[in-house]
Order: C-alpha cells, then structure tokens, then sequence
C-alpha cells in the first residue's frame, strides 16, 4: 500500500507551494517525531505507519500465529513465543 500511495502522490499536481507545504518530519499522538519517509510500527504492533510529507498514514499490521510483540531499541516488532523461530518474517515455527 505505501509504495502505491507513493507513486499515486507523485503523479498528483501540487495544490500549494510545495516549498510551503512539504514538513521534513511528522509528529504522532505520542508526541514522538519521525522523519519523512520513516517506517514504524505502533499499537502493540497493530498498527504499520509511514511518515509522508507531514501526515501519518497508517495501515492495519498483525502478528503471525505463535507471534508477540516485542520493543527493542525503543522500536515495537513482530516476533515470536519462545520455542518458535521466524521464517520468512512471516511464520513464527516450532524448533
């Protein structure tokens, strides 16, 4: 979805001053700021989010069967239970 928007914003004519309009950052409902074109994750890794010029967009995200939500370096993840490994970063499978 995010490289599709991407191409579609491209392709749009700007509206106002692009110089005017462009913010290099985005702020969430956290407070915390990320830098244009900045993946994240949010929600208890519910949520997949993009900075894009100034505005989140955001789009649905769901652990794999046997998976957790993990924080690392002040970052949230898909991984998986304890006795499971990932594979593909799509499966969580018993070892």
């Amino acid at each position: 979805m995010f490289g599709h928007y991407l191409k579609c914003a491209k392709e749009q004519p700007p509206t106002e001053d692009p110089k005017l309009s462009i913010k290099p950052f985005c702020t969430d409902e956290t407070g915390m700021k990320f830098r244009n074109r900045q993946n994240w994750v949010s929600d208890n890794c519910t949520k997949k989010n993009v900075c894009y010029f100034g505005v989140i967009h955001t789009e649905p995200l769901a652990c794999p069967k046997n998976g957790i939500c993990k924080g690392e370096y002040d970052q949230l993840r898909c991984g998986c239970q304890k006795g499971f490994r990932l594979v593909g970063g799509k499966w969580c499978v018993k070892i």
